[in-house]
């Protein structure tokens, strides 16, 4: 109760914007051992629930540190970090929302990164990157705040799905954005399934389905085309 008072009765602290301006900065311009050190200060100073956001801050920061240098890049850090601050210390009132919004962000990066390094199914190392990717997922999905335990979709099988839809986008002849725009509308569809309760209304079935439907028309046009 007194966690929840604290998350809308105080003014948002300048930490929670100066704080994640500082760890995009420290990638940018610092090594990246340096800037491990500075990101790992700023998560858990002061000490305020660090395994609430423990699987989030984790896949960013190994995101992070495989991720090509650049400013669009750090703008995006700096906004992820920001949004883990903001849930980590109750800054944002509404953290089941901005817990999927930070979901879609890791998602995105990580999707990004493994087609562009990877661009086809060509070697173990690209099965193993997804596994690792879809396990990732997995472990940041179950650490949802006020997720369902009983939902539409369990999130062993979610991640499941979201490894063979993976597979079989490394076999589409198409360039890697269209690669990542596939496997992160799976990955977000999914998300969805894995965090609602079974009794959903019949919109958000219809909208599920015609999500779905999108996905795999796509795969089926792309898949007879060179992009």
């Amino acid at each position: 109760m007194a966690a929840r008072s604290k998350s809308t009765t105080n003014p948002i602290p300048w930490s929670s914007l100066l704080k994640p301006l500082a760890v995009a900065l420290a990638w940018l311009l610092l090594p990246k051992w340096i800037f491990a050190i500075v990101a790992l200060y700023a998560y858990f100073v002061p000490f305020f629930r660090p395994a609430s956001l423990a699987p989030a801050f984790s896949t960013f920061l190994l995101l992070v540190l495989i991720a090509p240098k650049g400013v669009l890049e750090a703008l995006y850090a700096a906004a992820v970090f920001a949004l883990i601050l903001g849930i980590k210390d109750l800054v944002i009132v509404n953290r089941k929302a901005a817990y999927q919004l930070l979901v879609l962000l890791l998602s995105f990066a990580g999707c990004l990164l493994l087609f562009s390094t990877f661009a086809a199914w060509s070697a173990t190392a690209a099965f193993v990157s997804l596994a690792f990717l879809a396990a990732l997922w997995f472990w940041v999905l179950r650490g949802a705040p006020e997720r369902q335990e009983i939902s539409v979709l369990p999130p062993a099988i979610a991640a499941l799905l979201l490894f063979e839809t993976g597979t079989a986008i490394f076999f589409l002849p198409i360039s890697f954005f269209y690669q990542t725009a596939l496997l992160f509308s799976a990955s977000a569809l999914l998300f969805e399934a894995a965090t609602n309760l079974p009794a959903i209304s019949a919109k958000r079935a219809y909208i599920w389905g015609i999500g779905y439907a999108t996905v795999s028309l796509l795969v089926v046009l792309l898949s007879s085309r060179q992009v």
